[in-house]
């Protein structure tokens, strides 16, 4: 959880990890949010999800800058729902948002979401019944 408390609290979150390690159960208390220019050391969807996600409700622009780009989900459903969101290089930027507005998307599914019962299920033998018993 590290990679993420660190660019939210230069945000001005208050983040601390309840056994001082940096791993989740977290602490976070509330409070005023401002803009950061971040610059990751690793592509990760899941960072920049993160703090893109605070700038809608932080006090002016939030840009996170990775290595190379990495996946843009995030970015477009904020796009489709009427955030300001755009994207130079390497770099995702985002306004604050007074409002956003919902509307119907289609989510396809994801494969990796059952490879563990995929792969579960393949290590038990088929079940038998047997009306002898």
């Amino acid at each position: 959880m590290k990679r993420i408390m660190e660019p939210l609290t230069m945000m001005g979150a208050r983040i601390k990890s309840a056994g001082d390690n940096g791993c989740a159960p977290l602490l976070i208390k509330g409070g005023p949010l401002h803009g950061i220019d971040y610059i990751s050391p690793v592509a990760s969807a899941q960072v920049k999800s993160a703090v893109l996600l605070a700038g809608l409700y932080a006090e002016g622009t939030t840009s996170v800058t990775e290595p190379y780009v990495s996946r843009d989900h995030t970015e477009r459903m904020l796009k489709l729902f009427g955030a300001e969101v755009s994207a130079r290089k390497t770099a995702a930027i985002i306004k604050p948002a007074s409002e956003l507005y919902g509307g119907k998307i289609m989510v396809p599914g994801d494969i990796s979401s059952a490879a563990y019962l995929s792969v579960q299920a393949s290590w038990f033998p088929a079940l038998r019944y047997s009306s002898k018993m």
